[in-house]
C-alpha cells in the first residue's frame, strides 16, 4: 500500500473502531447526524465499553470488532460494519442485540429495570430489495403499530451501497457518509469537502494516521484476507449445495416426470384404443348389417345375381355369406 495516497476503508471493521475508539466526539457527532436523519432522539454524551482492540486477542483475524457504548440515559448502543453478505444476517442482529438486552439487568432487577439497545449496522452490500438504503425495526402490532411489544429494542440497517450522492440529507450526516466511500486523499481534495464541520475535519486527519500506520495496515490485511476467505467458504458451500440439490432435484424431476409420462402416456393409449375399437366397432356393425339385408333378400326369392346388384356387392361374398354358418344364425334371429 503506498501511504502516500491510499486510505484504509472505514468499511472495514478494525478500521472503523480503529477511527471511533480513538476520539469519542467522532462517535458521538457520527451518531446524532444518523439520528437527526431519522427523526430519533439525539444523545448528550456516551462512553465506548470495549475500546480495546488487543493484537493478542484469538479473535484477532476472525472475531466480532463491533462497538458497544452507553449514552446518559443508560441506554446501550450496538454498532458494527460489515463488507459480506450474510442470509442469516437478521438473525445475526437479533441474536447480539439479545445479548445486550440480557446483560442489562442484573440478577433480582425487575424488569422495568431493563436498558433499550438500539443497534447500528453498517452494510457494504445490498440486504434488502427495497430502494430505501436506511431501514428502522420495532417489535410491534402488525394490525395495530401504533402499539409496540415493548419500546426497549431499536434496530436500524444502513445499506452504503444503495445510498445515492444526489438525496437531500442533513449535511453532516452526508459528511460522514462520503468518509465511508473515500480511498485516497485524492478523494479527499476533489470529492469530499466538509463544511464548518470539524468533527469530520478530525476524523479525516485520524484516518489518514491510521492509514500510514505500517501495523495497522498488518492488521487490515489480515482482517481483509480473513474475510475473504470466510465469504470464500461460504460460497464453495453454497456451490456445493447448488449442485446436490440440483442432482436430488434432476432425479426427483425424472421421476415425476415419469409418472407423469405414463399417465399421459395411458390417457393417449386409451383415446387410441377407443378410436380404434370404435373404427373396428362400425366395421363390424356394417358387416353385421350387410348380412342381415342379404338374408332378408335371400328369404324373400331374391337370386344372388339380383342380391348382388342390390346391395353393390360382388356376387362372390354374396355366395360366401349365403355359404356360411351366419345364415343360420341369422334365420334364427
Amino acid at each position: 500500500m503506498n501511504e502516500n495516497e491510499y486510505l484504509l476503508p472505514l468499511t472495514n471493521d478494525f478500521v472503523f473502531k480503529k477511527l471511533f475508539t480513538s476520539n469519542t466526539l467522532f462517535l458521538l457527532d457520527f451518531l446524532n447526524s444518523f439520528f437527526e436523519t431519522v427523526d430519533f432522539p439525539l444523545l448528550k454524551s456516551i462512553e465506548i465499553l470495549n475500546p480495546e482492540i488487543l493484537p493478542d486477542s484469538k479473535d484477532y483475524k476472525t472475531g466480532v470488532l463491533d462497538l458497544n457504548a452507553e449514552d446518559e440515559k443508560g441506554n446501550l448502543l450496538f454498532i458494527e460494519v460489515q463488507n459480506y453478505y450474510d442470509p442469516h444476517f437478521g438473525n445475526r442482529i437479533l441474536y447480539y442485540s439479545s445479548g445486550l438486552i440480557r446483560k442489562s439487568l442484573s440478577k433480582g432487577e425487575d424488569y422495568s429495570e431493563m436498558r433499550k439497545v438500539i443497534s447500528l449496522s453498517i452494510v457494504d452490500f445490498q440486504l434488502f430489495s427495497h430502494e430505501d438504503f436506511i431501514s428502522h425495526y420495532r417489535i410491534l402490532n402488525k394490525k395495530q403499530p401504533n402499539f409496540p411489544l415493548t419500546d426497549r429494542l431499536e434496530i436500524f440497517i444502513l445499506e452504503l451501497k444503495k445510498w445515492k450522492d444526489s438525496e437531500i440529507l442533513p449535511l453532516h450526516f452526508k459528511n460522514w457518509l462520503q468518509l465511508f466511500f473515500i480511498r485516497s486523499k485524492t478523494d479527499m481534495a476533489t470529492k469530499f469537502i466538509p463544511k464548518d464541520h470539524p468533527a469530520v475535519t478530525m476524523a479525516l486527519e485520524e484516518l489518514e494516521k491510521i492509514s500510514g500506520n505500517q501495523e495497522y495496515q498488518n492488521i487490515y490485511e489480515m482482517r481483509m484476507k480473513a474475510e475473504m476467505d470466510h465469504a470464500s467458504r461460504l460460497k464453495g458451500a453454497e456451490n456445493r449445495g447448488i449442485e446436490i440439490g440440483e442432482k436430488i432435484g434432476e432425479k426427483k424431476g425424472i421421476e415425476k416426470g415419469e409418472k407423469i409420462g405414463i399417465e399421459k402416456g395411458e390417457k393417449i393409449g386409451i383415446e387410441k384404443g377407443e378410436k380404434i375399437g370404435e373404427k373396428k366397432g362400425i366395421e363390424k356393425g356394417k358387416l353385421e348389417g350387410l348380412k342381415k339385408g342379404l338374408l332378408a333378400l335371400h328369404s324373400i326369392g331374391k337370386s344372388p345375381d339380383e342380391i348382388s346388384i342390390l346391395l353393390d356387392i360382388s356376387l362372390e361374398e354374396v355366395h360366401k355369406i349365403l355359404n356360411s354358418d351366419e345364415p343360420k344364425e341369422m334365420e334364427e334371429l
